[in-house]
């Protein structure tokens, strides 16, 4: 009976740690890697600021620790750099497929005077599906803030 008892007790801890080492990768399989592109900008001053700003605020508010994870922008720095201007869909889903990204945020942002649009764009990368499109204007830099925090409440 003891050695019964023993053979059941190995077999259990073997399958315990086989499905533990299954876990890992059932874990990195559901994680969603998303890819950020920096906003264009079109304004008669230097918005540079703002850019990094909104590109911060993305990567901050679309993380999910666990489940999505964002890419690092300067580990995406190639693959950004070349990208054409206005950009596509296409284009931009290409650029995730290039960082292994199963989707991507992009966007420009339009200053006119005291006017403020903010253009979103949130995509699948295997399909380039648009899967969020937001579009919001305010009248002034800090709206912006909550132009980000309503694009990304829809993409959560």
């Amino acid at each position: 009976m003891h050695e019964m008892f023993n053979r059941f007790f190995k077999g259990g801890i073997l399958v315990a740690l086989g499905l533990l080492m299954l876990l890992p990768a059932v874990s990195r399989a559901e994680v969603r890697q998303v890819l950020i592109i920096p906003f264009q900008m079109h304004s008669e001053k230097d918005l540079s600021f703002l850019q990094k700003g909104i590109t911060a605020m993305l990567s901050s508010r679309l993380t999910d620790i666990g489940k999505v994870v964002v890419i690092d922008q300067t580990a995406a720095a190639d693959i950004i750099r070349d990208l054409p201007t206005p950009l596509t869909r296409e284009a931009a889903a290409e650029a995730g497929r290039k960082a292994g990204a199963q989707y991507v945020a992009f966007g420009s942002l339009t200053v006119f005077g005291s006017s403020i649009s903010t253009d979103a764009r949130f995509i699948e990368v295997e399909t380039s599906t648009g899967l969020v499109s937001f579009n919001e204007t305010g009248q002034s830099q800090g709206d912006v803030i909550g132009h980000i925090n309503r694009f990304t409440d829809e993409v959560n």
